[in-house]
């Protein structure tokens, strides 16, 4: 079977945005991931920053993310769980969460 799967790309410093539609026979609609890209090569403090509205789908329907099991990942220095964390993501509800960079 092959997905119909969607990204929503913003630039906050300009404003641009766009939404991009792609078809994959990869992909099982089993995950979702709400991605804060830093430029460069050093990923440094960056404050928090909030992702809001966001949305998941399978193949019966879509919604907001919350409304599936999902996962809190903590970025740390060193990949593991006991190095130093670089960001954290707060908890999640009606589709909103915030991740804080230290």
């Amino acid at each position: 079977m092959e997905w119909c799967t969607s990204a929503f790309l913003e630039n906050e410093t300009t404003g641009n945005y766009t939404l991009v539609y792609f078809n994959s026979p990869y992909y099982d609609g089993s995950t979702a991931d709400f991605i804060h890209e830093a430029p460069g090569e050093i990923y440094g403090s960056w404050g928090t920053m909030t992702f809001s509205d966001c949305n998941a789908g399978t193949s019966s329907g879509s919604g907001l993310f919350t409304n599936y099991n999902y996962s809190k990942i903590i970025m740390t220095n060193d990949g593991t769980p006991s190095g130093s964390w670089e960001a954290y993501p707060s908890s999640a509800s009606n589709g909103s969460f915030s991740v804080s960079s230290y």
